[in-house]
């Protein structure tokens, strides 16, 4: 049986590899789950398919903060 959980942040590097895809896997295991990261705790070395991850993150149903 799969444990719930209210919510799930992300940070760490880099936001368009290893981030995204492990929000991917979060959410398949925890679909119902808020599930959100901040932009400001997360990087990568290209800026422009950084932002492209982040709309792709957003149309999977999770949040990107500004704060």
């Amino acid at each position: 049986m799969k444990k719930k959980y209210d919510e799930i942040e992300f940070c760490g590097l880099v936001s368009n590899i290893c981030v995204i895809s492990n929000m991917v896997l979060a959410k398949a295991f925890s679909p119902e789950s808020r599930i959100y990261v901040n932009r400001k705790l997360t990087g990568s070395n290209d800026l422009e398919i950084q932002e492209k991850a982040f709309d792709v993150i957003k149309n999977l149903h999770m949040e990107v903060l500004d704060e």
